[in-house]
């Protein structure tokens, strides 16, 4: 819309029921500001009433939004931000209005369609007066942001996606322009931080970045050996290794592993059960080997025991050793028992072998 009272003797009249102006000079490409939607029907395309320059005046034009993709399954879809989301005509400061750094709406480049300015579409957008470049002009980096979610590959390759969560002072934007510059987006910090993307080397990485505790998992890229690397509080997770060589690392204030039928560890070499206080409990209990079961072979032993005849002349008794069962019964099962006979060892402290660093590289600064 325009502010200025024009002359309709010299001035070309305004097509209202099309949003836009028949001008001759109409045509090509022209920058504008996403000024509302239009309230024509149309079930095919959103429509908005764009405010372009032409010849120092504002010409308002009904557009459609290019998309990169048009087809039935593939296609894309967004929506602009227009400044006069409220569709005031009777705006309060009309100044602040016709300076385009004090709209709110987006910035976007238009090309007409046909020759008589009615009709246009939406090609793409331009930086916006309010804001300042995120980029610096030397570095071949992208940086986007849609709703608070913000996008950056860096200049040494790593790729970064943020949470932030819509601005909370977004409302803002939709009142009537005044003479100063939006304020800066602000987002909530209780949820805003999250991110997710590749550090320069590869590894993947995703984290809420929580001051309390970050949780994190990381794919911990390594030409020798890489890892899986789980984190959550004081909770640790690691699975790695090398195509020869995997291993497995959970460090946690509690542990617990509750199966309704069963559970199997086995383990080739050696396991080692370490703590302060040691508690096995079940209704049958079976501790050995292949060639005895330590309870069993104690019973048996006891039952032994009991059955040893003690030669007694007069004097010391002989030991029970030298009965004629000793020999013959408990020897056999101090050998089985003897089997079974190794030193405590010590559990092996959970130690990362992999990379848990969260750093994706520094974020793109002006």
């Amino acid at each position: 819309m325009s502010y200025i009272v024009e002359d309709s003797s010299i001035t070309a009249a305004y097509d209202m029921g099309m949003g836009s102006r028949r001008i001759e000079s109409a045509n090509g490409l022209m920058i504008g500001v996403v000024a509302s939607k239009t309230n024509a029907i149309d079930e095919d395309h959103i429509q908005y009433i764009v405010e372009c320059q032409v010849d120092g005046k504002q010409l308002p034009i009904a557009c459609k939004v290019l998309s990169r993709f048009g087809g039935v399954y593939n296609y894309e879809e967004y929506n602009l931000r227009p400044w006069n989301a409220l569709d005031i005509s009777d705006l309060p400061n009309p100044i602040a209005a016709d300076s385009l750094e004090y709209r709110n709406g987006d910035v976007v480049v238009v090309g007409i369609l046909g020759v008589d300015g009615r009709s246009g579409i939406i090609l793409g957008g331009l930086k916006h007066y309010a804001r300042e470049h995120k980029i610096p002009r030397d570095d071949i980096q992208y940086y986007s942001i849609f709703q608070g979610l913000e996008t950056q590959i860096r200049d040494d390759g790593s790729y970064k996606v943020t949470f932030k969560g819509k601005p909370i002072n977004e409302k803002l934007l939709e009142l009537p322009p005044i003479p100063t510059k939006a304020i800066d987006p602000i987002y909530n910090p209780i949820i805003s931080g999250s991110y997710y993307g590749f550090d320069a080397s590869g590894s993947f990485i995703a984290t809420d970045a929580s001051t309390l505790g970050p949780q994190m998992i990381k794919i911990f890229k390594d030409v020798a050996s890489g890892s899986i690397i789980l984190k959550s509080g004081q909770s640790v997770v690691e699975i790695g290794g090398n195509p020869a060589l995997g291993q497995f690392g959970a460090k946690a204030n509690t542990i617990t592993l509750d199966a309704l039928q069963a559970v199997n560890i086995g383990s080739k070499l050696n396991m080692n059960l370490q703590g302060t206080l040691l508690s096995i409990k079940g209704l049958q209990i079976a501790i050995g080997n292949d060639t005895v079961e330590l309870v069993n072979a104690l019973v048996e032993l006891i039952t032994e025991l009991g059955q040893v005849i003690v030669n007694s002349p007069v004097g010391t008794c002989t030991p029970i050793a030298t009965s004629p069962n000793w020999a013959a019964k408990v020897i056999p099962l101090q050998v089985k028992l003897m089997t079974l006979m190794s030193s405590p060892q010590d559990a092996e402290a959970f130690e990362l072998k992999g990379d848990d660093s969260e750093d994706l590289g520094d974020d793109i600064e002006p």
